[in-house]
């Protein structure tokens, strides 16, 4: 007779930033992209940029124990947040607009990584929980650099070229990783 003991525990983890409520919040898709509509938070107008794309993955976990055996469950999502994402209406265009899609789209790369990598991972059961913390945190550390590296090389979106050369590594990115996709 197997024994089997189930204990749950759901964990809610905003990697690196909250949203302010549900109705705000936008998942990624594939072929559906943002549109200037949902850039509705305030702009900053202490900001040198024309817009900014505020998004994110969060995630959350179920663990179990089945013969002592540590059985781990994860969702992981890319979202946007429309209520801190803003735009400077004057400056709008189509080339802006595409540039901050692929602020969300390397959002989405993140997250199908985080899922790879809490699917590879040997847990322990005696401290899953920092595994599961340090794992999300190296995963956040390489987006947010990813995203700065974006930002800088492509000038926020004003060095065409690189802007260019950008799109096609992000929808290289987006292919190669579209197994890992929820």
């Amino acid at each position: 007779m197997r024994i089997f003991i189930l204990l749950t525990m759901m964990i809610l983890g905003a990697v690196g930033f909250a949203f302010a409520d549900k109705k705000n919040e936008l998942p990624w898709r594939k072929n559906h992209y943002l549109v200037w509509a949902d850039f509705q938070g305030s702009v900053d107008k202490t900001s040198d940029h024309h817009a900014s794309t505020h998004s994110g993955v969060r995630y959350s976990y179920k663990w179990s124990l089945k013969n002592d055996e540590l059985i781990m469950k994860f969702e992981v999502e890319s979202l946007f947040d429309r209520s801190k994402s803003w735009v400077n209406k004057k400056k709008r265009t189509k080339t802006l607009l595409a540039h901050e899609q692929l602020h969300f789209d390397i959002t989405e790369i993140h997250a199908r990584l985080l899922r790879k990598a809490f699917k590879d991972a040997t847990w322990n059961n005696d401290n899953f929980k920092e595994q599961v913390k340090e794992i999300s945190n190296e995963n956040k550390k390489t987006r947010l650099k990813m995203q700065d590296d974006y930002d800088e090389e492509t000038a926020h979106s004003q060095n065409k070229d690189e802007q260019a050369k950008w799109a096609k590594k992000i929808k290289r990115l987006l292919e190669e990783t579209d197994s890992l996709r929820d």
